[in-house]
């Protein structure tokens, strides 16, 4: 009565006979060898494999995500209100969505798929739902391998799949321990497997379509909390487009474990459980799939290794800062947590059969004792072992001690009395603190503990009297001019004192990059450190990244000297540029030049010793011809000078950015923003330190560029002011593509609060109104300067 479809009959073969309930009947196809019944489970378990496999590939290349499932589970066991609200606005204004969106989606994607294949294919439910273990093995299990996969972070598809192709120290060892551990107990408890299918009449019988009802609740709880925070929250297109490798991620790793019989715990248990009195009892479909899908996972790292990608194929938000591969972690060295936490799982998996993924299957299609005994005590056990991994009372689990000091490490905190900590602050090491560096802006430190950061006093007298500072690190913000401010402020507060953030992970990245400075500490050796005592800020691209600028070439004491700055007026257009060089290097951009100033702006150059590498514009300007060409004519034809405008834009450049790129000139950059709104192709660069902001036409002082022609937009304009620019700290001086009133600048602050376009209380329909009425005149040279400009002022 089942409907045809292949996934039924890999299923249907590769279940021929039962390892541990029943044997072929005569009305089965038993006229066919025990051979080919095992090969036909073999090629089963290679295309489940490949499956699984390409299903670990799509997360991490469309949305930078690990497959491990048990590391999608855990923060809705340790922290399951967290995962329901919103993370704090980013440097560029964007409020993201909570993590918890990818995560629900593939949940509901694997409920989904699992349940409706049950539906389609009664048999194949009711196999699943009948293998299961005696409840109270697997309300052991459950228990064993929540509690093992949080110590150990991981298990066969983080460790197995996703560690082994990539090739990890950890995963090796943790999979190295978990699989003779799960076959050793697996063979000494394959006896106690004899518990009978539940009957419909008792209690805790489900069906098929529980997982549908599953996956519906999950579905409604990622689409609730969009909706309730839909005006925060990036548009539903881009979400939605965000959401997409986790869709079909779910779908294919759901379609690999049914199509191998992974999702069966039997087929699982036949594989671990080497008790058997011939070779052919004994089943190695595992093996298949785990050797094909790591196959896959180990071409796809390689495929990134040898293709570096900045940002996933497909990104949560238009901020690459929000959006990269950060959440794959290093291969640091295994522990004795690691091992301890493998063994755990194993002694779980090899008593129940599943583990966390099986699990969601076996749940979507009724299998009773996981749904309501194994399930139940995963999730309780990862919570438990979440707390007390921290606790001194478990001695396999190694624990900082705060003041402990190792002599071979020469960047320890402790020696320089710098306390690093999260949020919230802990009392007894505010209160022997003399001053705090905080690394979270004033106005979004959020304590949890009650105290107020605007009060040092709630948090100790003593801090007040020896000094506060607040100095933002984002990880979109790392550069040597913020690593020299650090210094200087950490040179000035008295000992001890208390460096902290969110949660501790920068606070200790800052206090080795400025004990290493001062003491002479090349960054090999700090980060080698820093991985040894598995310290989180090493799995931080980015910080890792800043942490070798920082201590490169050996300069481990000096600090980047001044930006080299220059203002320029073009009076017939009011048109500005700028001229930005790096005192170190000498090597300088120009930023908006005009053809019939290229002479004078090239002079200006050549006279402060800069050696000119780009010419940037922030715009396809309309009012005047870009001095790129020109610029490039005075160097000679063979200088390495190169043009840059926006991708977006469609103009023609030696380089093309967009959002979040970076515009290197020494030991200096600029950021690019994407500020569309006078025109599509619209962008501002914002200074390293965020102390200046070039703004093109997107913003002016006490008032902003036009939107009626060029692809221009008000709604487009409003929003890259309000979420790319005002978001930038207060004093960040802006400075402006044109004036005409004889101004020269202005502040982020001052305009938020004085531009009469869009400062203030000003709404978005407020601003297009204004826009709609302005009622312009076509610019005088546009026909003649437009078409140059699309060719770089050619």
């Amino acid at each position: 009565q089942d409907h045809p479809c292949l996934l039924y009959y890999l299923n249907f073969s590769t279940r021929r006979c039962h390892y541990f309930h029943s044997t072929p009947s005569p009305a089965s196809p038993s006229s066919l060898s025990s051979s080919s019944l095992m090969s036909s489970d073999y090629v089963a378990g290679a295309v489940g494999g490949v499956l699984i496999g390409v299903a670990s590939a799509v997360l991490l290349l469309g949305a930078g995500k690990i497959m491990g499932i048990s590391g999608i589970l855990t923060p809705f066991s340790t922290a399951p209100l967290t995962q329901f609200s919103l993370s704090p606005p980013t440097e560029s204004g964007h409020i993201p969505v909570s993590d918890s969106l990818w995560r629900l989606t593939f949940i509901a994607m694997v409920l989904a798929c699992s349940s409706l294949a049950g539906v389609i294919s009664p048999s194949l439910a009711s196999r699943v739902a009948s293998n299961g273990s005696p409840w109270p093995l697997s309300l052991l299990g459950g228990a064993l391998v929540g509690a093992g996969t949080t110590l150990s972070n991981g298990c066969t598809s983080g460790h197995g799949v996703c560690g082994l192709g990539r090739l990890s120290y950890r995963s090796f060892a943790a999979v190295s321990t978990f699989f003779p551990v799960a076959i050793i107990t697996a063979s000494l408890t394959g006896g106690l497997q004899n518990d009978p299918a539940p009957t419909e009449g008792h209690l805790y019988v489900a069906s098929p379509s529980t997982g549908l009802y599953l996956a519906a609740l999950t579905i409604g709880a990622a689409l609730s909390f969009f909706l309730v925070n839909r005006n925060h929250a990036p548009p539903a297109a881009d979400v939605g487009r965000s959401l997409l490798p986790s869709l079909v991620s779910g779908a294919l790793f759901a379609a690999g474990l049914m199509i191998s019989g992974m999702s069966d715990p039997d087929v699982v248990r036949s594989f671990l459980d080497l008790n058997v009195s011939s070779f052919e009892q004994w089943n190695g479909t595992l093996a298949a799939v785990m050797a094909a899908a790591c196959a896959v996972s180990l071409a796809t790292y390689q495929y990134k290794k040898c293709h570096p990608m900045e940002q996933p194929l497909l990104c949560s938000t238009p901020e690459p800062c929000e959006c990269s591969f950060n959440s794959i972690p290093n291969s640091g060295k295994p522990d004795r947590k690691l091992f301890f936490g493998s063994t755990l799982f194993g002694i779980g998996w090899g008593i129940s059969g599943v583990c966390p993924g099986p699990a969601l299957v076996g749940a979507a299609l009724g299998a009773n004792t996981t749904i309501y005994f194994y399930l139940p005590a995963f999730f309780l056990a990862k919570a438990f072992a979440s707390h007390m991994i921290k606790s001194p009372l478990i001695p396999l689990i190694p624990v900082d001690v705060s003041g402990t000091v190792d002599e071979r490490d020469r960047t320890d905190p402790n020696t320089a009395r710098l306390d690093t900590c999260g949020n919230p602050i802990p009392r007894d090491l505010a209160e022997k603190a003399k001053s705090w560096l905080s690394l979270v802006p004033q106005d979004k430190y959020a304590p949890t503990d009650g105290s107020d950061p605007t009060d040092p006093v709630s948090l100790s007298p003593s801090i007040a009297k020896g000094g506060i500072s607040f100095i933002s690190v984002e990880a979109d913000a790392l550069s040597l001019s913020l690593a020299d401010s650090l210094c200087r402020c950490l040179d000035d507060l008295p000992r001890p004192t208390l460096v902290s953030c969110m949660s501790g992970a920068r606070a200790t990245a800052v206090s080795r990059m400025y004990l290493a400075r001062r003491r002479g500490v090349r960054a090999e050796e700090v980060l080698s450190t820093a991985e040894e005592k598995k310290e989180a800020w090493v799995r931080n691209a980015k910080l890792v990244t800043w942490m070798k600028e920082c201590l490169s070439d050996g300069d481990t004491t000096g600090f980047s000297k001044p930006l080299i700055f220059r203002q320029l007026f073009d009076k017939e257009s009011s048109t500005y540029t700028y001229l930005l060089g790096d005192s170190d290097t000498r090597q300088a951009i120009l930023i908006d030049p005009v053809d019939v100033n290229a002479a004078r702006d090239t002079k200006v150059a050549i006279d402060l010793g800069l050696k000119l590498r780009y010419g940037v514009n922030t715009h396809a300007h309309a009012d005047h011809v870009t001095g790129t060409s020109a610029v490039r004519d005075l160097l000679g034809r063979e200088s390495s000078f190169k043009s840059v405008i926006s991708a977006a834009s469609g103009a023609k450049a030696d380089i093309k950015v967009g959002h979040g790129d970076k515009i290197q000139f020494g030991g200096r950059h600029v950021t690019v923003r994407s500020t569309p709104g006078h025109t599509a192709g619209c962008v501002s660069f914002v200074l390293d330190d965020k102390t200046m902001v070039f703004t093109g036409d997107t913003l002016l002082i006490r008032g902003c560029g036009r939107t009626d022609f060029q692809e221009g937009s008000s709604k487009n304009l409003f929003k890259s002011v309000w979420r790319q620019l005002f978001t930038l700290p207060e004093d960040c001086i802006v400075y402006p593509g044109h004036d005409y009133k004889g101004m020269t600048s202005s502040t982020i602050g001052e305009e938020k609060s004085l531009n009469p376009r869009l400062g203030g209380s000003k709404t978005e329909a407020q601003f297009a109104k204004i826009m709609a009425n302005l009622k312009l005149s076509t610019p005088k040279r546009l026909d003649e300067v437009l078409p140059k400009n699309m060719n770089c002022g050619v």
